[in-house]
């Protein structure tokens, strides 16, 4: 949701941070009211969140006028934005899961 729910003059986007209080809520709130497969996140490294985490940060680095990040920059700001749970991965997370990360025509 967070990738393309990008707001309008009306309405703001749809933040990485709010979708992730969602999907992984206190573990109370989690137990009464499990998020139901194909929206549970069993991992805070579990690919879609961490690909939602870094096109946040990339779309950020953009407005700002960067036109490009360094993989270790990236994941730095990545580690830094405000989500449920923290999202730290490392260089050779995304290299392991670059599949995972990629574009796909059925988003």
């Amino acid at each position: 949701m967070s990738e393309v729910d990008l707001g309008d003059w009306t309405d703001s986007a749809i933040s990485v941070g709010m979708v992730d209080r969602g999907l992984l809520p206190d573990s109370t709130i989690a137990a009464k009211h499990p998020v139901p497969v194909p929206s549970f996140i069993g991992s805070p490294n579990e690919p879609r969140r961490v690909r939602a985490a870094i096109v946040a940060v990339l779309r950020q680095a953009a407005t700002n006028g960067d036109a490009l990040l360094s993989v270790a920059e990236t994941l730095r700001r990545v580690a830094q934005l405000d989500l449920a749970h923290p999202c730290t991965i490392s260089a050779d997370w995304v290299q392991a899961n670059t599949a995972a990360l990629e574009v796909s025509s059925t988003r």
